[in-house]
């Protein structure tokens, strides 16, 4: 008894705390170290007193559904409403004893031993262990959820036409990139090493490797204005084969970050980007693409940064049913 009581206590501890703060982030509210603590307290002292309560499993479940109420009262009054975070809390509750059960399964084999005593026999530290990864797990998986949410008004379906081809992917509205070609004078779309690859075949490529051209990398979100030095023959790079390949407007853009001394990217001319967003979308001729043969960084691991002003400088178009 003395040794199942230990078990109970550390592990509802732990699995308590943790689902309180994962409920936090499913909210999307700030999380509170007070409320959660005082939640795994309590979760705790009832777990323990369960088995040592004479009732019959009805009595017994409604003792467990007050419990739970309590929990969420403590967690969720005045914060974001008391029936969303039961809710949310009882969610997480599920999740995390799904990965019980398949921990208390691994050790008895049995799936009658482990719906009934899934701790039972099993090494504290593995059970924390498995808690800790699924509370890793399920932390990312929100994390990420959080991220394609607050990004989802900024993200337009982009189109890209350029070299008798379409580059078709999901853009970023960054209000970070600052960049304008030094040479036109127009906005500039960074591309990322895969939306990159798209634009230029194997010929093309090849051309561009071959040059001896530094094809800098754009590996920091917060872009600043180009800078000067972006001419259509950077460091002697631009040949008459590279010229010919890309187009006589293809040259290097240089940048500065916060933070970084910058670096280099291949700009080119495309024909038309296009932005839909809903239905609704924007035509934008006035604009350079800028390659950069790395992955960018960005919210949700979007490969295309948009310019923040395109929008100001479109027209309207629909998109069309396919």
């Amino acid at each position: 008894m003395v040794v199942y009581i230990e078990v109970v206590i550390i592990d509802n501890f732990v699995i308590t705390l943790f689902t309180s703060c994962l409920a936090y982030r499913f909210l999307c509210v700030s999380v509170s170290k007070r409320r959660a603590l005082s939640a795994g307290v309590t979760g705790t002292a009832a777990a323990v007193a369960y088995p040592l309560l004479p009732l019959s499993n009805f009595f017994l479940l409604s003792v467990k559904g007050a419990v739970w109420a309590a929990l969420s009262a403590i967690l969720f009054y005045k914060k974001c409403g008391f029936f969303k975070g039961a809710g949310a809390f009882l969610l997480i509750t599920f999740f995390f004893g799904g990965a019980l059960f398949a921990v208390g399964l691994m050790v008895h084999a049995d799936v009658g031993a482990a719906l009934r005593r899934p701790v039972c026999d099993v090494p504290v530290g593995f059970m924390l262990a498995a808690a800790f990864v699924t509370y890793k797990v399920i932390r990312a998986c929100l994390l990420t959820r959080n991220r394609l949410k607050s990004a989802a008004p900024f993200v337009y379906d982009t189109e890209i036409d350029i070299f008798a081809r379409t580059v078709s992917g999901k853009g970023f509205l960054d209000t970070g990139n600052g960049l304008y070609d030094s040479v036109s004078g127009l906005p500039i779309v960074v591309l990322g090493i895969k939306a990159a690859l798209g634009v230029l075949d194997a010929q093309k490529l090849k051309a561009v490797i071959q040059s001896g051209a530094e094809v800098g990398t754009v590996c920091d979100s917060q872009f600043g204005t180009a800078c000067g030095g972006a001419g259509a023959n950077s460091g002697g790079a631009f040949g008459s084969r590279l010229v010919k390949e890309l187009g006589a407007g293809a040259h290097y853009a240089s940048y500065s970050t916060v933070g970084d001394g910058g670096g280099k990217i291949l700009v080119l001319k495309p024909d038309e980007i296009r932005l839909y967003s809903d239905g609704d979308g924007h035509i934008i001729k006035d604009v350079m693409i800028g390659l950069a043969f790395c992955k960018i960084p960005s919210p949700a691991g979007f490969d295309i940064l948009l310019h923040p002003d395109l929008i100001k400088n479109s027209d309207p178009v629909k998109k069309s049913a396919s």
